[in-house]
């Protein structure tokens, strides 16, 4: 019988936990994506920093997040995973997945890293109520009644809707995270950008004084330096890097822009004048086109010696507050002759005449229109008008058709 050697398996190697870079490889690519940060992408365009956090934290954004893809030879795609519903049916929440892979010779993909971003109209950006809603518009109306030393008017709150978010915004929130978060993944690019988002972790504002906004607005309304380098250019410049930084929106950079724009066309035109009456000219710039009355004398009591106290003087924006206002208070476009014998009874100038045939709310006068749009914000709605007008003697014989 023939001896057989027992068979014995060699001894299963154990997994070795063992460093596949070496620490100056490690080092060589940290270094490369720190040059191509500093090379290639440029701050407030591709990343930035977050207001209102300390230390020196950066945010990647998508532009970025492309132009790291290209320097790598990466290639990124982005798939749609759910479509969160609520219960009453409507599209809540969305979620993408981005996938960052390196196509290899073989046509084949070398997957880097995965990530999935979501968006949903739980964050505050993307939906309020009409209490929260109405509740921000409150306090807005109430610091600005304060700042400026008026009633604060309750139509700017009132009747408010919820704020919901168009869809697409929640998509490309989505698509965002998602492409941004694997490309830092895929790139090792974690040490230099954080995973918080520039808009979503800046601690609420506190009350410690006028924002860059509130001060560029005044800073726009008070100057008078219109040559070059003079502080209504360095305004201009500033107000887009405010809104990269993140100080203030895009429409208020617009807003900011816009003043420094109508401040420069009003000192090139204007003729000397005393100080107060250019501050008073000024103001008339802001954005509210009621705003406050000129310093020391109550709105719409103002002597009729100037321009503004002219027939047909009134502003665009003014026309366009009036209309709002009257239709907050529920008088539509068949209700032209009331809002007629309303404008006059406040103003005091029966007929309503001037450059615009007949009788016509474009003949009133700038400060007319200040005094109109004044007394029509301290009603609640159209049963109190009309209480009020009734007492006038004249509304009721229009109102009753008696002679």
């Amino acid at each position: 019988m023939t001896d057989l050697d027992i068979y014995q398996p060699a001894a299963a190697a154990g997994y070795q936990p063992g460093i596949i870079m070496t620490p100056e490889a490690a080092k060589a690519l940290d270094e490369q994506v720190r040059l191509c940060t500093a090379a290639v992408l440029r701050e407030g365009v591709d990343y930035g920093h977050i207001p209102g956090t300390s230390g020196d934290e950066k945010s990647l954004w998508r532009p970025g997040a492309q132009k790291l893809l290209q320097w790598f030879g990466l290639s990124c795609s982005c798939e749609r995973v759910e479509v969160e519903r609520d219960g009453d049916g409507r599209k809540h929440g969305i979620t993408y997945r981005a996938t960052v892979a390196r196509r290899l010779p073989d046509g084949s993909l070398d997957v880097k890293a995965t990530c999935e971003g979501t968006a949903d109209y739980d964050e505050k950006k993307f939906y309020k109520t009409a209490e929260q809603v109405q509740r921000d518009a409150e306090d807005r109306e109430r610091a600005n009644a304060e700042k400026y030393r008026r009633v604060a008017r309750p139509t700017r709150w009132q009747g408010l809707p919820e704020y919901r978010a168009d869809w697409n915004a929640l998509m490309k929130r989505a698509q965002k995270r998602a492409i941004v978060g694997a490309v830092v993944d895929a790139t090792a690019a974690g040490g230099i950008f954080t995973d918080r988002e520039e808009d979503d972790h800046a601690p609420a504002p506190e009350n410690d004084g006028p924002s860059w906004y509130e001060q560029a607005i005044e800073t726009a309304l008070a100057s008078a330096e219109t040559g070059p380098g003079g502080e209504l250019q360095a305004l201009f410049t500033g107000a887009a890097q405010a809104h990269k930084d993140g100080l203030i929106n895009r429409r208020q950079q617009d807003h900011v822009q816009n003043t420094v724009r109508q401040r420069l066309a009003l000192l090139k035109k204007a003729t000397p004048v005393a100080a107060e009456d250019l501050a008073r000219q000024a103001a008339e710039l802001d954005e509210d086109a009621s705003g406050p009355a000129p310093s020391g004398q109550p709105a719409g009591n103002e002597p009729a010696t100037g321009p503004e106290d002219q027939p047909g003087s009134v502003s665009p924006a003014q026309l366009t507050k009036l209309h709002t206002v009257l239709t907050g208070l529920g008088f539509g476009d068949g209700d032209r002759e009331q809002k007629l014998v309303i404008a006059e009874v406040i103003t005091g100038r029966t007929p309503l005449t001037g450059p615009e045939e007949g009788r016509s709310s474009k003949n009133l006068s700038r400060s007319e229109a200040r005094k109109l749009i004044d007394t029509l914000d301290g009603f609640d709605g159209r049963d109190a008008l009309i209480a009020f007008m009734a007492e006038r003697e004249d509304y009721v014989r229009q109102e009753t058709g008696d002679e």
